[in-house]
């Protein structure tokens, strides 16, 4: 998936620049070997925006970051999960040094979270979603 962002220098084997930009034009291969694991409590009655912001966010993400998606989920105890797939650590960490990706949705997110626990690093073992062996 092409970024939006024009690279601004010598472009790495895995298609970013020294800026962390992705270059115009690199194909991701669409397999995740990173996850991140997220997870808030939300403040009542701010659900549906944390959910939109966050919907919003998870697209330009992948849109401009070359982060491969997301899933959110709800638990029973009050926690919001959420877990992002990249395709290399060090994909995410570049789109994580950059900053978000808008600050409007970020703000509004941020606005709805009550309370968060520290992002946790995953590397799958065995994924067996959607088929997958």
């Amino acid at each position: 998936m092409a970024s939006n962002i024009e690279a601004t220098g010598p472009v790495s084997g895995d298609g970013y620049d020294s800026s962390g930009h992705q270059a115009p034009g690199y194909a991701m291969s669409g397999k995740a070997d990173f996850y991140v694991l997220y997870r808030w409590r939300l403040k009542t009655g701010m659900e549906q925006q944390f959910t939109d912001a966050w919907a919003q966010m998870t697209e330009l993400i992948r849109e401009q970051r070359g982060g491969l998606g997301s899933r959110l989920h709800y638990r029973d105890d009050g926690w919001w999960v959420a877990y992002a797939a990249w395709p290399s650590r060090d994909h995410w960490m570049r789109s994580k040094d950059l900053g978000p990706a808008d600050q409007a949705l970020a703000r509004l997110m941020n606005d709805a979270i009550a309370e968060r626990q520290p992002a946790e690093e995953l590397l799958p073992v065995r994924d067996l979603v959607a088929g997958k062996r």
